[in-house]
């Protein structure tokens, strides 16, 4: 477990150290090399004012100050980038989280752009999950999720979409949806297998029949519904439909009403009928 700021990775410092301490050096000497350029030039000047020295001397004194001045620069460059390189020596966590990897040991070389640790923060977590292409224009970002995982059975975890790829996965009929999970208690892991429940819609009050309940004639959708051990003909009107646990809205019925709901065909109205198991 790290903390943000908690010190990391320190690297072998000796090197880094002669480096900015080399450039310095340098940059001193120039420094003064420097200020004898600027000297020799304001003398030449005042001879020049003064006759005793010729214009090429004094712009070739002016030239060699401006010579110099430029390799300054470039030393004064070399110095920041010294120390910089020495700051860089420490390596410190950006975000709490937990060291999950670490490819490289103890005084061991490494070249630049090598990975040296992988720190995963728990408490967040996402979930890549596949919608089906059908069902995609019904997503949208922060709806609710109910995740269940892999080794907790009985148990959801809720989340909320984050986002939404503009693509589908190639060679399949799927679009990939990110899923945000707190997780402060610590209990998921990464790499673990979770299926969900995406709610895309939601409806209070309504009646919604198996799909296979709803009959069509010549009038219209009906249902069977029983009456005082009778079958009726009730006449409804469908509404939408969630495909995905195949029920129906309609309306015409009411709540505790019985309604044949498998496809039996020898099931007629005005057929009596016995319910057991009341």
């Amino acid at each position: 477990m790290v903390k943000a700021g908690d010190l990391l990775v320190r690297f072998d410092t000796e090197a880094l150290g002669s480096a900015v301490t080399a450039r310095k050096a340098e940059m001193d000497a120039l420094n003064a090399q420097v200020e004898l350029a600027e000297s020799v030039f304001k003398r030449n000047t005042t001879l020049g004012e003064r006759g005793a020295a010729s214009e090429a001397t004094g712009l070739a004194a002016r030239a060699n100050v401006l010579n110099l001045r430029a390799q300054l620069r470039v030393k004064q460059a070399e110095v920041a980038d010294a120390e910089r390189s020495l700051s860089y020596a420490e390596l410190r966590a950006e975000f709490d989280g937990i060291i999950a990897a670490r490819p490289v040991e103890q005084g061991q070389t490494v070249p630049l752009n090598t990975e040296m640790m992988t720190i995963v923060e728990l408490n967040r977590m996402e979930v890549d999950a596949g919608v089906p292409t059908s069902r995609i224009p019904l997503v949208r970002p922060k709806q609710p999720v109910e995740l269940t995982v892999e080794g907790f059975p009985g148990r959801t975890f809720p989340g909320a979409v984050v986002r939404i790829s503009p693509t589908a996965v190639a060679g399949s009929r799927a679009v990939r949806v990110f899923i945000a999970i707190d997780n402060n208690d610590g209990l998921l892991r990464g790499g673990m297998f979770t299926t969900g429940i995406l709610k895309v819609d939601d409806q209070k009050d309504v009646i919604a029949l198996p799909a296979a309940s709803i009959r069509y004639d010549a009038v219209g959708p009906f249902v069977l519904k029983v009456e005082r051990g009778v079958l009726r003909r009730q006449p409804v009107e469908v509404g939408r439909s969630w495909s995905d646990r195949n029920l129906v809205q309609v309306s015409g019925v009411n709540e505790g009403d019985v309604i044949v709901s498998a496809p039996l065909p020898d099931l007629v109205a005005d057929t009596r009928v016995t319910i057991e198991g009341t």
